[in-house]
């Protein structure tokens, strides 16, 4: 399940709308990891076997449009570098 943040991007100045996937971490943790062996909580590992890791979103409001041009800034982090605060509080830390 992917989870729609909004932060405060310093690169544009703004509030800009995120989407984030991480197994076992953030609301819902939808897609959560099996605990290792010798039971010491969740794994914390980037992806689950089974994610659906496709998008979509309703953020762009196309109206009457046919097409709609869009520019994508995206980054490809592993979850286990995103420190848990920023999960719980729905903004990046």
């Amino acid at each position: 399940q992917w989870e729609e943040l909004s932060a405060l991007d310093p690169e544009v100045g703004g509030a800009v709308r995120t989407f984030e996937i991480c197994s076992g971490r953030g609301r819902g943790g939808a897609g959560r990891d099996h605990a290792p062996q010798g039971g010491r909580g969740p794994a914390q590992h980037s992806w689950s076997p089974a994610q659906h890791s496709w998008l979509r979103s309703h953020w762009v409001p196309r109206r009457d449009a046919t097409t709609v041009m869009a520019e994508l800034r995206y980054s490809v982090v592993a979850c286990d570098s995103i420190g848990r605060a920023r999960g719980t509080r729905g903004t990046p830390g």
